[in-house]
């Protein structure tokens, strides 16, 4: 059984720290170094003798916690962390990386919280845990499968905690710990507790009644009146205790196991630590651990592809943690590991750029050639990341040998250029470009400094002579971690890129839409190399540096090596997409799509912000007269955000019926809770009211004016090409693809987006897309034949199930619509029933008769999942893969996921690969005949274009054309079109 060891880092570094207390460790330098010792000893000591696959450090993420919310005074009594203490805080981080121990941390997040929900998504997934940690909060997690692995007495010896031991020190079981707790409070953490409950008396109290809840339900039977007295004075108290040492167990952590797994000791940065810190006897681990796991390394990337598709099957389904899709095999390692990196040669002093030196001077730029090229096959040494040559001669030259290297990188461009920008704060269409790092394809590299603090810098004029035609050619072929977000860094220097030949981060998606696609990730994955990061982990409590605050040098360094690596990296990604018959989706769609969307980017969307306002302020008096009424309907002052004041009022004042509860155990007030509820009584359906007006006004109303660009009033998103494993786009900051069209305020929001004067917006947006994908998938003749005669496909199914000749009633239309779509999620009877308010049975047959009438859909979905478990893979109609591992899996929510994964995406993946390519089509149509038209936004089926008002009709027209004519479907393609001065009007 795979094991999971989480550290609580504070804990460790505590105890550390205070094991020394009367006799400290302290260097030549007189720094205590007694908690990196410490949590040294303790971390290999793990990593030695348990062997973890899979392990992990959680400290305390920054920022105030719903416990500080609820609770003001929590932890308000404990002493600020020793100053000696928090300066040890920077090299255990530090120390946690060489060893290969994933540091995690989460804003306004408990390291406790973050461990919790680590252990149940583990033990879920059948993984042996162990919880590092003396933190009494985390025995109720304690079971056959998680237990406690906790300091005892000094030193380095540890003892396990299991369900025996909990029960032998507090005498219950441990998931009466909590109540336990919450009775008694917790002086450590401030946790208030009951007046005059202590320990004995709240273990006796627990005991007899087994829970808090039990407790206050048979108050009358605690025999003695003063306790009796004092609980029920404390009432509030204690469940306010609850709530306050309850570890939440639901986070959505941003990490898949993949990421956790016990790295190798990175042997030269645990002796640098050990060295800096003069610790001997680390040093000595260090040695021993390096020779280990050179020992091992050799047979490690034939194992890597194994492992890593044995850590997709053990995720947890629908988290970040753990993506609810298996992953493919894993890419094909280098023929050969990279050789060591060059040591970083010193920048010289800034000053003005001489002339280039004559030996380096680049030769005449050639004529561009018509299209983009492919990227090149790769050559002999292409895996020679550092050319030792122009290493030598820029540290020893000066500024000639420094400029000399970026003339040489420039004198090689013939066989291409891989490109890394170094971006400051803003984001990758608006930050500051800090530097550039540039590599050919031999291995040599530059890093151009361009907005360091500290200098030296490039002169931005200079930099655009030596190098903008190299650059435009668009017979030098480019390869990017991101190549929209190269188009938008160097645009903003002036500079034009031409050449576009490879997006590892787009290849990588292709291959297997959830494994990390980060340079860092592909770099350990591929190449077997580490990658070193571009700026410091930050000290415990400080913003990380921004990069343009470090020296030249110091990024210049790992900016250059992530560069070296982008070739080596994209021969690799382009053998596994050809390998997986992937390479023709990426040159047709994803690769061409990327200038579109840099194109959509950098135009944005004109929005007016006098009707934002307006909404707003209506939207704000209508919030508050919700609040107060459902305060009124409440009968006390809550918090309406707190679910854990909503539920009381809902499930105790009201005595409305549980609906369920959440992972932590609080009962749930989820939107679909509320909604069985609203038909019982006005609070739940006022509440659904409420929380859809404050969410729609903070999401759109307050956020949009502050997201315009001052210098134009045009709202600026960013679309994400690799977000869904169907391949529907994504956009974010802000997200425009989400603003609600079922109620008539979400619709409204519509009316600030604007044409300028002069201008009118035009939108297209396909017609039930992917019904028709459904028809032509399925050849179902029913399907088909109610698409070519241009029917009402809903009024067809409807009049098809139900026998109606005459006119049609609109429910019937309204349940068909509902059949249709569901049709394409799997959805159940079940299901049906609680959509339509209809019986289990009523769902069923009407599920069955839709199925006799459309037996080809039946026929198509069923053959759909056999051949997806046959095969490991669904895919689109233009050969977008989506791996299934889960449908051969003994968990039954695992496997009932994958069989609606398989069920949609051949589906919805088709629709969204023929938007993609009605963009493409659009854009080249536009640029051809209409150059005043562009897209702005992409929003599910729909496309919206700016353009003068005069071409309207004619730009219109031919949008139609270019997107019902993309691709040749059984049925055809049909696509509704509107034209105005907003948003809105186009509906």
């Amino acid at each position: 059984m795979s094991r999971l060891f989480v550290i609580d880092a504070l804990g460790i570094a505590y105890r550390a720290y205070y094991a020394f207390i009367r006799r400290p460790l302290v260097n030549s330098r007189g720094e205590n170094t007694s908690a990196i010792f410490g949590f040294a000893m303790t971390a290999l000591k793990i990593r030695r003798e348990e062997k973890p696959e899979y392990w992990a450090l959680a400290w305390d993420g920054p920022g105030p916690t719903f416990r500080h919310l609820r609770y003001p005074e929590y932890k308000a009594t404990r002493k600020p962390m020793p100053d000696d203490l928090v300066a040890q805080i920077s090299a255990i981080e530090d120390l946690a990386h060489a060893i290969g121990l994933p540091v995690l941390e989460v804003p306004g997040t408990e390291a406790d919280d973050v461990m919790a929900t680590l252990a149940v998504r583990g033990e879920r997934e059948g993984l042996e845990v162990a919880l590092v940690t003396s933190d009494k909060d985390m025995m109720p997690l304690v079971n056959d499968r998680v237990r406690l692995f906790s300091p005892a007495g000094r030193g380095e010896e540890f003892t396990w905690v299991d369900r025996a031991a909990v029960h032998a020190r507090w005498g219950v079981a441990p998931e009466q710990v909590r109540d336990m707790l919450a009775l008694m409070g917790d002086t450590s953490d401030n946790v208030p507790g009951v007046p005059g409950v202590g320990e004995k008396t709240a273990v006796e109290l627990i005991r007899q009644f087994g829970t808090i809840d039990a407790l206050y339900d048979r108050l009358d039977q605690v025999t003695r009146a003063g306790l009796r007295e004092k609980l029920a004075s404390g009432r509030e108290r204690a469940l306010l205790s609850r709530e306050l040492v309850t570890v939440r167990t639901d986070l959505d952590l941003p990490y898949r196991w993949e990421d956790l797994r016990c790295a190798p000791v990175r042997r030269d940065a645990l002796i640098a630590i050990a060295r800096r810190y003069e610790i001997a006897r680390l040093e000595r681990i260090a040695n021993e651990l390096g020779v280990a796991d050179a020992e091992a390394g050799a047979a490690a990337p034939a194992r890597s592809a194994e492992r890593r598709g044995t850590a997709a099957e053990t995720a947890a389904p629908g988290v970040k943690l753990a993506e609810s899709s298996p992953r493919p095999a894993a890419l094909a390692p280098p023929a050969a590991p990279p050789p060591a990196p060059r040591a970083a040669g010193a920048l010289p002093p800034a000053g003005p750029a001489p002339p280039v030196p004559a030996s380096v001077a680049p030769p005449p730029p050639r004529a561009a050639a018509s299209r983009a090229p492919s990227l090149p096959a790769p050559e002999q040494g292409a895996l020679d990341l550092w050319s030792a040559d122009a290493t030598s001669r820029a540290a020893g030259g000066g500024i000639d040998a420094w400029i000399g290297r970026l003339h040489e990188v420039r004198a090689r461009a013939v066989h291409g250029l891989a490109l890394f920008p170094v971006l400051g704060e803003g984001g990758a269409g608006r930050g500051d470009v800090v530097g550039i790092a540039l590599a050919a394809r031999d291995g040599t590299t530059c890093y151009l400094p361009l907005a360091h603090a500290t200098g030296p810098n490039l002169d931005a004029e200079r930099l655009r002579e030596w190098l903008a035609p190299a650059l435009a050619d668009e017979s030098v072929p480019k390869v990017a971690e991101d190549l929209k977000t190269c188009l938008h860094a160097f645009e903003r220097l002036g500079l034009q890129l031409g050449g576009l030949a490879f997006d590892l981060h787009l290849g990588s998606f292709l291959c297997d839409p959830v494994r990390d696609h980060g340079l860092d990730a592909l770099a350990r994955d591929v190449l077997a190399l580490e990658l070193p990061p571009l700026a410091p982990v930050a000290a415990r409590g400080k913003a990380r540096p921004a990069a343009g605050e470090r020296p030249a040098a110091e990024t210049g360094e790992a900016a250059e090596r992530r560069a070296a690596a982008l070739f080596p990296l994209a021969d690799a990604l382009r053998a596994q997409l050809e390998a997986r018959e992937q390479w023709e989706l990426y040159e047709r769609i994803e690769h061409p799509l990327v200038r579109v969307l840099f194109e959509m980017e950098r135009a944005g969307v004109l929005i007016d912000r006098t009707v934002l306002d307006a909404m707003g302020a209506q939207m704000a008096e209508e919030i508050g007269r919700l609040r107060g009424e459902l305060l009124a309907l409440a009968g006390e002052e809550i918090n309406l955000e707190s679910g854990t004041q909503v539920a009381r009022v809902l499930f105790e004042t009201l005595q409305l019926k549980a609906g369920g509860k959440t992972p932590g155990g609080a009962l749930s007030t989820r939107s679909d809770v509320l909604e069985e509820l609203a038909a019982l009584h006005p609070f739940p359906l006022k509440l659904l009211e409420y929380r859809a007006l404050t969410k729609l006004k903070s999401t759109y109303l307050d956020a949009l004016p502050a997201a315009a660009d001052p210098r134009d009033g045009r709202v600026r998103t960013t679309f994400h090409q690799a977000g869904a494993a169907t391949g529907r786009l994504a956009s974010s900051d802000p997200n425009l693809q989400n603003i609600p069209m079922r109620t008539a305020q979400g619709r409204a929001i519509r009316r600030a987006f604007i044409a300028p004067p002069g201008a009118t917006l035009i939108g297209a947006d396909y017609s039930q897309i992917e019904l028709r994908v459904m028809a032509h998938l399925s050849g179902d003749p029913n399907l088909i034949e109610a698409f070519r005669a241009g029917e009402d496909v809903h009024a067809s199914t409807a009049r098809r199930i139900f026998a109606v000749t005459g006119e049609l009633d609109p429910a019937l239309r309204a349940r068909a619509k509902v059949v249709n779509f569901g049709v394409m999620y799997g959805m159940g009877a079940r299901s049906l029933s609680r959509q339509m308010g209809i019986g289990l049975a009523e769902a069923q047959e009407f599920i069955a008769h839709y199925f006799r009438v459309y037996a080809g859909v039946r026929e198509f979905l069923d053959r759909t999942v056999v051949d997806a478990r046959r095969r490991g893979y669904v895919e689109t109609i233009l050969g977008r893969r989506r791996y299934l591992r889960q449908l051969a899996s003994e968990h039954g929510g695992e496997r009932s996921f994958a069989e609606r994964a398989a069920i949609n995406t051949p589906i919805q993946g088709s629709a969204a690969d023929l938007v993609k390519l009605a963009m493409i089509r659009v854009r080249r149509a536009m640029k051809r005949a209409h150059p005043s038209a562009r897209l702005l936004l992409q929003v599910h089926d729909e496309l919206l274009l700016e353009c003068a008002s005069d071409d309207a009709n004619a730009t219109s027209a031919r949008v139609r054309a270019e997107m019902e004519g993309c691709f040749t479907l059984s049925v055809p393609l049909e696509v509704s079109v509107g034209l105005g001065p907003t948003w809105f009007d186009v509906h």
